[in-house]
């Protein structure tokens, strides 16, 4: 009889820190509402951008403006991904416990009714944040590869009047 309420205890502590995450996740994201993984990368290689070029002309002492992104690439980003992918562990794991305890406990046919239905409600909410998941952890990529592309181009530019390598073209 302990090991029940214990065990259901967790699952109710579970279930209530998965949906609280899950609102902060959705609030963390609503800068990047709506906005495809293109323009989110375009954004960041023109924020990067300017900060490379505000560098030179700083060094030149012309006037220079500095692009900011509209969104934070850790808060809006990074941080929504785990909450989503910790959301989705969690009332999976509830929802998989609560659904085997149909099977295998000796309830009444009210009590299997109501976990049905939990079980039922838990499962579209599991299923929605793990697609949310999905579709941070695509933005994430993308966002990271376009700039590591940029900064390898960088890279590339910045070694190449140091290099000793004579290539005639």
């Amino acid at each position: 009889m302990r090991t029940l309420e214990l065990k259901v205890l967790l699952q109710t502590l579970g279930v209530a820190v998965a949906i609280s995450f899950y609102f902060w996740a959705n609030y963390l994201t609503n800068p990047i509402e709506g906005k495809s993984a293109s323009d989110l990368s375009k954004e960041v290689v023109g924020s990067i951008s300017s900060s490379i070029s505000a560098i030179f002309k700083e060094a030149v002492n012309q006037p220079y403006e500095v692009q900011h992104t509209s969104y934070n690439l850790i808060w809006n980003l990074g941080l929504p991904l785990i909450l989503f992918l910790i959301v989705t562990t969690l009332l999976g794991t509830v929802c998989f416990h609560l659904a085997k305890s149909i099977f295998t406990d000796a309830d009444s046919t009210l009590d299997n009714g109501i976990k049905c239905i939990t079980t039922i409600g838990l499962a579209y909410v599991t299923i929605m944040s793990g697609l949310r998941s999905l579709d941070l952890l695509i933005l994430n990529f993308a966002v990271a590869a376009v700039s590591i592309f940029l900064f390898i181009i960088l890279l590339g530019i910045f070694r190449a009047p140091f290099s000793n390598d004579s290539r005639d073209f």
